[in-house]
């Protein structure tokens, strides 16, 4: 009832305002003839958004559009102007109804319960490889762990990349982040843990095998130690067993005890092929064999006698003034062995004293050496003693002959005894001494000859002759008439230096038209002397007989070109320049023995004018002979005395511990420049 009143109060009021509003007119109603309700369900959940209805008036141009609006149970839902809220689990009927003519629509509502939140649990995780093979030293990597969840009942598998890694046993082999090592041989089970679950994955570690072993080392001899050839890998580990067989393809068998890395064969081995079994042991398996030796043959009685050299020599040495007779004679009856050429025993002393050389013989060649070194220190000092010992002619030109020495010419042997006070006691006896004095008289004997010559001279073509001799420098043909007689005379100094020093005048006078006499020649404005002079002149740098080719060769052809090209043939001379070397000097020196001083030594070049050459030269230095002040031997073998640089022009020159008091060097250094070389022949070092 009360629902009518207030429908049709509302009605009441709406005419009211229309009959107000349209004072005079007569308004034209459209009834309603039915309504609508969009959607005809609606699903909610409690506690969640409210839903909207939809209502729609028919027709739309209806004159009252007015809508009510009610729930046929409240408990479950409420609508209030077309929203709906969700109160309780259940279902309501929404009713929509119109003002005019009570048409309605109905919206059937389902309220739900609120969905309880999804339960999620980890149901394990699978780890992958199962199993892995490797072998020591080789790794591997776990490729994927994946956790599996149970969400609403359906597994959701998730890959996970933090895990905890553990192995057992310990040892085998280290897992680091999924990177699995593998440490020795055995079985080990990696268990991988996540979240409370776990998966394992097995490992089966192997030792590395053994791929290969080379040949076996050392000579197939009796007494020669044979080694077994490197294993592959290189750092494999083994047991060995040598084995033996009367034949090289035959069955070997197992040497009793031979199961070292080396082998000795014995007398029984003689004719037989041996092989070595390598088993690899540790974290190495397998077998491997070797090919066989060649046959084994008889033992080499060389190499016991060069041990007896050895061992005795060693043991003399090691003792010195401490050795007894019997080691003396050890020593010495190892050297007679029949093994062994040269052993004299009028040399023991000499052997003994030499002992040394003996310690690091290998060969019957190298034992052999060292006497024969020895010898020929005896030969040398008795050849050294005789030259000193000689006081007639004959005496000292017989010691002189001996071979000993080199450069003894007959026909000087009458200035050799002139010159007897450089072969006397005086001199330190040595071979190099003996020689350097040889070649003093040989050059004093040839210089006064050449010296002779020149100043007996009397028309230009005898001096021309005599001065090229080759005990002079600097004489140039080119220079032919420019010598004069009266320069060469008697009057002169007659020495070489003398003769040199004219020569030299007269070519540096000639030097003012060597340049000119080339240019005219490339003009053709000189004559056959001209181009000659100008191709040879020693004062000239750098113009040589291929340069004055080369100018002449390209003139036309003719008879002139000819003369010239035969001119030039027929004086086959390189220029010498100004800088060419003439000599090398290098100032004797001492080495203080107490304090083992080292000192330098210097060498000076000069050129023909005795002017000192400071660029352009090269240096070679040797030691070319040692003196044993105790023993008053001549070394044959050298080598204490060092050079800080054997190539520098002033190097700086020490010994080794080994040098006494009185100990002598003979030291010799070849300079080289523009393709011409000199030296010093010999300079004394002198430990004092």
């Amino acid at each position: 009832m009360k629902k009518f009143l207030i429908v049709l109060t509302v009605v009441a009021m709406a005419s009211f305002l229309l009959v107000g509003c349209n004072l005079g007119t007569t308004p034209t109603e459209v009834a309603v003839t039915d309504v609508t309700l969009t959607p005809a369900t609606l699903a909610l959940t409690v506690g969640g958004a409210p839903g909207t209805l939809a209502a729609a008036v028919v027709p739309a141009t209806a004159t009252n559009q007015s809508v009510t609006w009610a729930s046929d149970d409240a408990t479950v839902a409420t609508v209030a102007l077309g929203v709906v809220t969700p109160v309780a689990e259940g279902t309501a009927d929404i009713t929509v109804t119109t003002v005019d003519g009570d048409f309605t629509a109905i919206c059937v509502v389902t309220v739900s319960a609120v969905e309880p939140a999804p339960v999620i649990g980890l149901t394990g995780i699978a780890v992958l490889p199962k199993t892995m093979d490797l072998v020591v030293g080789g790794s591997d990597t776990i490729t994927s762990v994946t956790a599996t969840y149970e969400i609403k009942g359906i597994p959701v598998p998730i890959a996970l990349g933090d895990c905890t890694y553990t192995s057992s046993p310990t040892g085998i082999i280290t897992v680091d982040d999924g990177v699995v090592t593998a440490v020795t041989p055995g079985i080990a089970t990696i268990t991988v843990t996540y979240g409370g679950e776990s998966d394992t994955v097995v490992v089966t570690v192997s030792a590395v095998p053994i791929t290969a072993i080379a040949a076996i080392t050392g000579t197939p001899q009796v007494g020669v130690k044979l080694t077994a050839g490197a294993l592959t890998p290189t750092a494999a580990t083994a047991t060995y067993q040598w084995q033996i067989c009367d034949t090289s393809g035959g069955t070997y068998i197992n040497i009793t005890g031979a199961i070292e890395k080396t082998y000795t064969p014995v007398a029984g081995d003689v004719t037989k092929f041996i092989k070595v079994v390598a088993t690899g042991t540790g974290n190495y398996s397998g077998t491997k064999t070797s090919v066989a030796t060649t046959a084994v043959a008889a033992e080499d009685t060389s190499a016991a006698a060069i041990a007896a050299v050895r061992n005795a020599a060693v043991v003399l040495n090691y003792l010195g003034d401490y050795a007894t007779a019997g080691d003396v004679n050890a020593f010495l009856d190892a050297l007679a062995d029949t093994n062994f050429t040269g052993y004299e025993s009028a040399n023991d002393v000499e052997y003994v004293a030499a002992v040394a050389n003996f310690t690091s013989a290998t060969t019957v060649a190298s034992v052999d050496a060292a006497i024969l070194a020895v010898n020929k220190t005896v030969t040398d000092a008795a050849a050294v003693k005789a030259v000193n010992a000689a006081t007639t002619s004959v005496a000292l030109n017989a010691a002189l002959a001996n071979t000993a020495f080199t450069g003894y010419v007959a026909a000087n042997s009458a200035d050799y005894f002139t010159n007897i006070a450089l072969f006397s006691a005086t001199l330190t006896p040595t071979v190099a001494t003996v020689n350097v004095a040889i070649k003093a008289v040989n050059t004093a004997a040839t210089a006064a000859t050449a010296v002779a010559a020149v100043n007996a001279a009397l028309t230009p073509a005898a001096l021309n002759a005599a001065l090229a001799n080759a005990a002079f420098t600097g004489y140039a043909a080119v220079n032919y008439l420019a010598y004069p007689v009266a320069s060469f005379s008697t009057i002169l100094t007659p020495t070489v230096a003398a003769v040199d020093a004219a020569i030299l005048v007269i070519n540096t006078a000639e030097a003012g038209t060597a340049v000119g006499n080339y240019t005219t020649m490339a003009g053709l404005l000189g004559t056959d002397a001209l181009i000659v002079a100008a191709v040879a002149d020693t004062p000239l740098s750098g113009f040589t007989k291929a340069a004055a080719t080369a100018t002449v060769a390209a003139l036309p052809a003719g008879t002139v070109k000819t003369a010239h090209l035969a001119t030039i043939a027929a004086n086959d001379v390189l220029i010498a320049t100004a800088a060419t070397i003439n000599a090398v000097t290098v100032a004797a020196v001492n080495i203080d023995d107490a304090v083992l001083t080292s000192v330098t030594v210097t060498a000076v070049a000069k050129n023909a004018a005795s002017v000192e050459l400071t660029t352009g030269v090269t240096y070679a230095w040797t030691v070319t002979a040692a003196h044993d002040a105790a023993a008053g031997a001549y070394a044959a073998v050298i080598g204490d005395l060092v050079f800080s640089d054997a190539t520098a022009k002033a190097p700086v020159i020490s010994k080794a511990l080994a040098a006494d008091v009185g100990d002598s060097y003979e030291i010799k250094v070849v300079a080289t420049k523009g393709g011409v070389s000199k030296d010093n022949t010999s300079t004394t070092v002198t430990v004092n």
